[in-house]
């Protein structure tokens, strides 16, 4: 019987993720050389190639794409056997921070292992914008948060990049002889911002028509065809479509997902939770790069 080592399983899924083998290597902490190795002995052992290779990176292969089904289930088992099992006694209240685009999605589901897994660690969750989120954590009100920005957030994580879209109704039309009718959030909000300066670029005009801190209100805004508006690429209704098509419309720098972290004293459970949920999340969002 073949017995699959988890360290090469990490370094498999690393590869996979990012599509690379240097980053890969430097996510796992592994020279490059080490890491093909590591490569070249699972697919040995399995018989089968995983991985197309090429100068721009790594591209799995159809054997490689089902082996990454159970490298994920059988990393996720492990992690959260070792994790329970070292801070079986941990208790005490993790206060977490995240925009509306994982409440939606992704957190809810890793908050529900996490708790299976840590009964005794209490996560209370606020669910608000960015900006106000980045202020209350460095003012400790809040543990940790997950930030969404277009540009880099001084002392925080890189978790992931995602596209942004313009986002509109499946009838939309563009038309250039009228200002664009924007659907965003209130100020200050990085969507808001982005797109704004991108149509003033281009020398677009347009009007702030519909104006919401909901994000289920902005996307029913959106459907009913009171304008358009931009969003990272997660959660996007399938009565919306992104307007990629529309040749005018400016094209939008990515939106990078941030962890920020509190610099209180609570920082056993912090980083336990941080060790549990961050590798989770990232194979998560790695879908919509």
């Amino acid at each position: 019987m073949k017995n699959l080592d988890i360290a090469i399983l990490r370094s498999f899924v690393a590869a996979a993720d990012y599509g690379s083998l240097i980053l890969a290597a430097e996510y796992v902490s592994r020279s490059q050389g080490a890491l093909s190795m590591q490569i070249s002995k699972l697919e040995n052992m399995v018989g089968q190639k995983l991985f197309f290779r090429s100068k721009s990176g790594v591209k799995l292969t159809e054997a490689g794409t089902n082996m990454l089904t159970y490298a994920r289930k059988i990393l996720s088992i492990n992690d959260e056997a070792i994790s329970a099992t070292e801070s079986s006694n941990l208790e005490g209240v993790l206060r977490l921070g995240i925009p509306q685009d994982l409440g939606l999605k992704y957190i809810p589901e890793l908050l529900g292992q996490y708790k299976r897994a840590y009964p005794n660690i209490r996560i209370i969750t606020h669910v608000d914008s960015n900006h106000n989120l980045s202020i209350r954590v460095r003012e400790s009100e809040l543990d940790i948060a997950f930030l969404f920005s277009a540009v880099k957030i001084e002392d925080a994580t890189f978790i992931s990049s995602l596209a942004t879209k313009w986002i509109g109704a499946k009838d939309y039309i563009f038309n250039d002889n009228t200002p664009l009718s924007l659907i965003v959030p209130p100020a200050p909000c990085h969507y808001r911002d982005m797109a704004q300066n991108r149509l003033k670029d281009q020398n677009l005009n347009w009007q702030l028509d519909y104006i919401s801190g909901n994000m289920l209100s902005i996307w029913a805004a959106a459907e009913a065809g009171l304008g358009l508006t931009i969003r990272n690429s997660l959660n996007i209704p399938p009565q919306l479509q992104t307007l990629d098509h529309i040749n005018q419309l400016p094209p939008l720098a990515d939106s990078t997902l941030w962890m920020l972290e509190s610099t209180n004293n609570n920082h056993k459970i912090r980083q336990q939770f941080i060790n549990f949920l961050c590798p989770k999340l990232t194979q998560m969002l790695s879908v919509h790069v």
